[in-house]
């Protein structure tokens, strides 16, 4: 918060955001409430799914039954993708929505560690780009959007954080860490 006030739930943060930064910059939420209910209605389909992104990097991508279930997700995933229409965002919009932030966000960490060269061997079995085609094009389209490409994952210290990763304690969380991110930035 301006103040220096710490809100602990990203929701509400989310929600402070956007009545803070109404009228500046892309409209999030779209202006019919029918079709701002609907897009709350995907963004609470899609939460059941993070467990299925999070277990296989707390195996280091190693346990075939949780990369399943990571398949799983990304099947599901696809079909969302597949339903908005082609070049269209989740919204089925020509432009991005806060369905398309609070999915992308997260399908963006998945995105950067399946392209890291440290992952490779283990992502190599489950091919995503060619098994979810939409899904790939969708995540290499909104990582080049205007707005959001200065924040997406970036790829350095993605591989920097994901060789640490790899000889972390499994089961414990890695987190990234500024000697990850050293480096990788202009601004660093």
């Amino acid at each position: 918060m301006p103040n220096g006030t710490l809100i602990p739930e990203s929701g509400i943060a989310v929600e402070y955001a956007l009545q803070a930064g109404q009228g500046q910059g892309i409209e999030l939420i779209p202006q019919d409430p029918v079709t701002a209910a609907l897009m709350r209605v995907k963004m609470a389909k899609f939460d059941p799914t993070l467990g299925m992104m999070f277990a296989p990097y707390m195996t280091r991508y190693a346990d075939p039954e949780a990369m399943q279930k990571m398949v799983n997700a990304v099947q599901i995933w696809e079909s969302w993708v597949a339903e908005a229409g082609e070049g269209k965002y989740l919204m089925g919009t020509d432009e991005i929505t806060l369905l398309d932030i609070y999915c992308g966000a997260f399908w963006d960490g998945l995105f950067a560690q399946a392209n890291a060269e440290t992952w490779s061997q283990e992502f190599a079995p489950y091919d995503l780009k060619n098994k979810f085609p939409l899904w790939w094009a969708y995540m290499e389209r909104i990582r080049e959007h205007p707005k959001l490409k200065p924040h997406r994952f970036n790829h350095q210290a993605c591989n920097k954080w994901a060789t640490r990763a790899k000889v972390f304690e499994v089961g414990k969380k890695c987190q990234l860490s500024v000697s990850d991110v050293l480096g990788c930035f202009d601004d660093i």
